[in-house]
């Protein structure tokens, strides 16, 4: 077995992961298994599994090359929130055991295929749309479901979020909390001059649609928190569900 191990650029995260290899390392060894770690990050070489210490943010960063695999990504939280996480930092003795025995529950997790600019992107969380932060004026963005127009949002940004983003930056813009199962998408403003229409909860199936309409400067788009591109006027994003999962390895329901 292969095993990439990402982890968050802090000390606790950093000697974390080091114990992790140094217990499978002893571990396999007593089982007669045969482990290898690759330098994910670095090499094209393929995973049959990727760990994740740090917090969701860790756990974003592993995605493109859990898609590129197809294997799925097991997280240890070291940070505060940690909802995609499977273990705690003072669980990796139970982590180890479940590794060598193969012993896990995966779920899949639906992914956002985004086309800006002629490029295509995956998101697990979500895509966002945001204003330049240079100037005070907030935009105006055009949202479409379909063709079919559905609100001008007057505000800072719009983002488009999946089930499992829907706990993340969607829900700190007043977005509702969507089960992992649901097959639907919610888009939201942020920081709209009219709140009275915030968040809209649509069918997985349908194309969804983010143009800029005013802005005085180019808007900023970010995929999980890291920024790919810019949109000028007129420019726009298009957003589908994607036939690619991401598979998330979790041992505690939804709502613990």
């Amino acid at each position: 077995m292969k095993i990439g191990v990402i982890y968050k650029g802090d000390q606790i995260s950093g000697e974390c992961a080091e114990h992790i290899k140094e217990l499978l390392e002893r571990d396999v060894a007593k089982a007669s298994l045969n482990i290898e770690f690759v330098d994910v990050e670095n090499s094209s070489s393929k995973v049959d599994l990727i760990i994740a210490v740090g917090g969701d943010g860790t756990t974003l960063k592993c995605v493109p090359h859990a898609l590129q695999f197809d294997v799925p990504i097991v997280s240890i939280n070291t940070g505060n929130v940690g909802f995609l996480s499977a273990y705690s930092k003072n669980q990796i003795a139970s982590l180890v055991t479940d590794i060598c025995r193969n012993d896990f529950l995966i779920q899949e997790r639906a992914v956002l295929e985004v086309l800006v600019n002629g490029s295509k992107y995956y998101a697990l969380n979500e895509i966002l749309v945001e204003r330049s932060h240079c100037e005070c004026q907030i935009a105006s963005f055009d949202f479409t479901i379909e063709g079919e127009d559905a609100i001008n949002y007057c505000a800072d940004g719009c983002l488009i979020a999946t089930p499992t983003g829907s706990t993340a930056y969607s829900h700190s813009a007043g977005g509702s909390i969507i089960h992992p199962d649901s097959m639907v998408l919610i888009a939201s403003a942020i920081c709209p001059r009219n709140s009275k229409f915030n968040s809209i909860v649509f069918p997985m199936s349908k194309e969804a649609k983010i143009t800029v309409c005013e802005s005085k400067n180019p808007c900023n788009v970010f995929i999980d928190g890291v920024k790919c591109d810019e949109l000028t006027k007129n420019g726009s994003v298009a957003v589908n569900s994607s036939l690619k999962k991401i598979k998330i390895i979790k041992t505690q329901s939804f709502f613990s």
